[in-house]
């Protein structure tokens, strides 16, 4: 409560804090660092006397904030050399990042990252960047072209930029009493409205004075939708970045709202053109809600019926758990600002996991089944897409100080791509069998191992990861909580069935 409520704070909350207040130096600035406010802290210091500010953290602030400054202005002469590069007829727009500094000239609200654009030639960028020494480090996903890298320099391309809204089947579903049955049935979708290159260009802004005067982001309304679209994909994307060292929700980006909404450019009227437009309701209640909640105050057109400290609504922005599952999951709004935000031990508490019990030698919990065999215990409790489960059997052990699980997964139709998820909340991983060209991908954190078989009938694949990395030196007497997943795709990439099992792995003690 006490790091939460100087973050908030600091990103320009109006509540006073107590001028005796206590804190970790280093565990402050490092939350500030996590969430781009060093230049918004500092600026308030200068507004404001404050006691509770010591040497260490003034510094600490400074270096932070000038650490920023020098990627802010590297990047800022990276697109302008871009731009140079690039044939005359081809344009580039930046999105996010330093944009909401470009047109607010404010050195307060400077926040680093990569360099997000889009283009009216995508083909001559990329050109352009590896003529001029980037390394593609991403290959093309989604609405991204790819990632390009030179001396700690990131251009990430994008075809469009995605606004995300739940369907009207999702808004409408019931995602809050998912504990009251065992098969939860589901396959919602998240539907994408694309902004694109022309959108953007229609409403182009440059900043004010060398060398910001040639950067180009777009106004003030829209790049308002962009942040909200962003953060709202963040929020309910729980599979993608539970396990990540990053803020749910970062201060700086609500922040960023607030400095927008008096540009002397933004418009109510248009910020909600934009926003039936861009179908993005969704995306700015929720930026709304959180603002309410966090902040107190709202900087968005729109009604919203919370006060400061308020849960945000689950049954109004419930969250993805992977592909196409959900779940209204009640969020306290500090709880959104730090990382390791989600306990997985809380989620599978609440969507009610199966409970697999190793036995008194702790060497194997015994085989568990998603369809009924001899000898094998049903997994009872599982999300499906197609209203029955993929044929798979798992199995749990303790070796070595490690946790060891074995899934065996039946080869029941022909399928372009299957893929496996083990989610421990704080680390996560994504087994992938591509079936044309016989290749097989780890994703997410490194600190999995696998191995993988395969025969005429099943896969087998065995994934390990030690035990201290979640703080446990032996299973006797802890509880492990986990997420498992398996999803199969057609030839044109779309998902044709797919499984998600909770499941809580606990020991007897002797």
């Amino acid at each position: 409560m006490l790091y939460s409520s100087i973050l908030k704070w600091a990103a320009g909350s109006k509540t006073k804090l107590d001028p005796n207040i206590n804190y970790d130096t280093r565990k402050l600035l490092e939350l500030v660092d996590l969430h781009n406010l060093s230049g918004r802290f500092l600026f308030r210091i200068q507004k404001e006397k404050i006691n509770w500010i010591t040497p260490q953290l003034l510094k600490g602030l400074k270096d932070l904030h000038i650490d920023t400054r020098k990627k802010v202005m590297r990047n800022i002469r990276a697109f302008n050399e871009l731009k140079d590069m690039l044939p005359k007829k081809t344009q580039i727009i930046l999105i996010k990042g330093v944009s909401t500094y470009i047109l607010c000239n404010q050195e307060e609200v400077m926040r680093a990252g990569d360099i997000d654009i889009l283009s009216n030639d995508t083909s001559s960028v990329v050109r352009a960047l590896v003529n001029a020494g980037y390394q593609q480090t991403k290959a093309p996903f989604l609405h991204e072209i790819g990632e390009y890298s030179k001396d700690g320099i990131e251009f990430d391309i994008h075809d469009h930029f995605p606004v995300y809204s739940y369907s009207s089947e999702l808004r409408n579903a019931d995602l809050i009493s998912l504990n009251k049955v065992n098969i939860r049935h589901q396959s919602y979708s998240f539907a994408s409205q694309p902004i694109a290159f022309s959108d953007l260009g229609r409403h182009a802004h440059h900043g004010k004075q060398p060398p910001l005067d040639s950067v180009v982001v777009t106004d003030p309304n829209l790049l308002a939708i962009i942040i909200c679209a962003h953060a709202f994909m963040n929020y309910t994307n729980m599979w993608s970045i539970s396990h990540r060292k990053k803020a749910y929700v970062r201060l700086s980006e609500i922040a960023d709202l607030f400095s927008l909404s008096k540009h002397a450019d933004f418009d109510t009227k248009k910020l909600l053109k934009y926003t039936r437009r861009y179908h993005a309701q969704d995306s700015v209640e929720w930026a709304a809600s959180v603002s309410m909640s966090l902040f107190g105050e709202n900087p968005l057109p729109v009604n919203i019926n919370l006060k400061k400290g308020d849960l945000i609504p689950a049954s109004r922005f419930p969250r993805c758990l992977w592909w196409n599952f959900w779940v209204g999951l009640p969020a306290k709004p500090d709880d959104l600002l730090f990382t390791n935000w989600m306990s997985i031990d809380k989620l599978t508490d609440y969507i009610e996991a199966n409970e697999v019990v190793f036995g008194n030698d702790l060497k194997s919990s015994g085989w568990y089944s998603s369809m009924s065999k001899e000898n094998l215990t049903m997994l009872k409790r599982y999300f499906t897409m197609n209203g029955k489960p993929i044929l798979i059997s798992l199995n749990f052990r303790h070796a070595k100080k490690s946790l060891v699980i074995e899934i065996n997964i039946e080869r029941t139709m022909k399928t372009s791509i299957d893929r496996v998820r083990v989610d421990l909340g704080k680390y996560a991983t994504e087994w992938e069998l591509d079936n044309i060209e016989k290749k097989v991908k780890m994703t997410g954190d490194k600190e999995f191992t696998s191995s993988y078989k395969q025969s005429s009938r099943e896969y087998k694949i065995v994934f390990k990861i030690d035990l201290g990395k979640l703080e446990i030196d032996d299973m006797l007497g802890h509880q492990v909580s986990l997420l498992i997943g398996v999803a199969k795709h057609d030839n044109a990439g779309k998902i044709v069935a797919s499984n998600l099992f909770p499941i809580q792995l606990s020991s007897m003690k002797i």
